[in-house]
């Protein structure tokens, strides 16, 4: 009977790799083995078989080889096999063995590895709505690899972006990027650029790692469109018996920061002796309303005058 045997377990460096064909005896003449190879690897892909589909154990010896040349790709793949199933003789006296004898596996391991990085997009504003991460794989792989990341920063999601890939991304076998999709949200908020920071987590590939850092890491810059105006009305006339009075501040939109307006006071009424000003010569808008208060006190005096005027001029703020 002829049986086959594998060699030992080996990644794709070592080139040189054979199953050994074995006859239980001599025979006086060659006698022709037939096979077939089978598995996960492909020809020529991951190896080549130099023997053509039959090996000759010539007369008077009792072993021959499949000799096969392995291909060291740079691929990041899964150990592959190469079944060696022995399917007849040319002779009718030498049959092939019983299973399991009849078959062998040969294992291809994996030699490759890979890291996967990120990148952001260029710095734009929120009226840019779709922007993005690219993670990027070093080599290909002959299967998918999940990418898992996480997203920080001073943008909110849903407050300033939605997330479209969910923490994961999925880098399809044979390519090597993927991308981490955002909407950013056009918000009519006066606000300082926000950043998103994506980070690599992990794979579930285990011959494919995380960059180390910076390449772990990337910062996307959303950057803000809006603009504001601030201004000024006064309250109703009234006479100096009213001793509350005010001018009114006002923002046209809100800001996610506080900010700041200056202003000066004229006119022909004096400060101390028709009023006095609560606020200093500024008055604070909150982030998140839009109007502030710029608080007189009215000097009730006992003398016999004309009206007399308080012009509130809007000067400048702190915010660009």
């Amino acid at each position: 009977t002829v049986s086959i045997a594998a060699d030992a377990d080996a990644d794709e460096a070592t080139a040189n790799r054979a199953f050994t064909v074995t006859m239980s005896g001599t025979a006086s003449t060659d006698v022709v083995v037939n096979y077939t190879l089978t598995g996960t690897a492909g020809d020529p892909a991951d190896y080549a078989d130099g023997s053509g589909g039959s090996v000759t154990i010539t007369a008077g010896t009792t072993t021959a080889t499949i000799d096969l040349t392995v291909v060291d790709d740079g691929v990041v793949e899964a150990t592959e096999t190469v079944i060696g199933t022995l399917d007849s003789t040319d002779n009718g006296s030498v049959t092939v063995a019983v299973a399991p004898n009849n078959a062998a596996t040969l294992n291809i391991n994996d030699n490759d590895t890979a890291t996967v990085s990120i990148a952001a997009d260029a710095d734009a504003d929120e009226g840019t709505a779709a922007r993005a991460f690219t993670v990027t794989m070093s080599a290909a792989a002959s299967t998918d690899v999940v990418v898992n990341y996480t997203l920080t920063g001073t943008a909110a999601d849903p407050a300033d972006y939605a997330d479209g890939s969910g923490g994961s991304v999925t880098i399809t076998a044979g390519t090597t990027t993927a991308t981490i999709d955002l909407t950013v949200v056009d918000d009519a908020l006066l606000e300082v650029a926000e950043t998103v920071i994506g980070t690599l987590d992990s794979t579930d590939n285990g011959s494919v790692t995380v960059a180390a850092a910076p390449g772990n890491t990337a910062t996307l810059n959303i950057n803000d469109n809006d603009s504001l105006t601030v201004s000024i009305a006064a309250d109703a006339d009234a006479n100096e018996a009213t001793a509350s009075r005010a001018f009114t501040v006002t923002m046209s939109g809100t800001s996610t920061l506080d900010v700041v307006v200056n202003y000066t006071l004229t006119g022909t009424a004096a400060d101390p002796a028709d009023y006095a000003d609560g606020s200093g010569g500024s008055v604070t808008i909150t982030a998140g309303t839009t109007t502030a208060t710029i608080d007189l006190t009215v000097v009730d005096d006992g003398l016999v005058e004309a009206t007399e005027t308080v012009i509130g001029t809007l000067d400048s703020t702190d915010n660009g």
